[in-house]
């Protein structure tokens, strides 16, 4: 699907509202189009890009201040707008749990995440 300045509104406001669901605070999106502007390309981030629709990063540890949060999210990577809204909740929850492990109970949060924060 396209970036287009509605799907990023759209993406950003949906950030924010999960984010206060979560109590976490908010994190950084950023996308394809601006990867390189804000000089964070690196040959790691060169080889995802094709292929994933999205990572996350926390910089900083829970004692340093201040510590920040960064999601990238690869909206070109697919044609549908739920799996970049899943996308987002799966690393937000990255973020918020750093130990919990991919499988089901880690998925059933991502849908409880999504299913009991929709605002559209």
């Amino acid at each position: 699907m396209k970036l287009t300045p509605e799907v990023e509104h759209f993406l950003e406001k949906t950030n924010k509202h999960y984010c206060k669901a979560l109590r976490i605070k908010d994190t950084y999106l950023i996308y394809n189009k601006n990867l390189e502007e804000i000089g964070f390309i690196d040959s790691e981030i060169r080889k995802l890009r094709k292929y994933v629709l999205g990572e996350s990063w926390v910089k900083g540890n829970l004692d340093q201040i201040p510590q920040y949060h960064i999601i990238y999210l690869n909206v070109e990577a697919t044609d549908y707008l739920w799996q970049v809204i899943e996308t987002l909740a799966h690393e937000l929850l990255h973020i918020k749990e750093q130990d919990l492990k991919h499988g089901l109970p880690f998925q059933n949060k991502v849908n409880d995440i999504i299913l009991k924060n929709t605002f559209f």
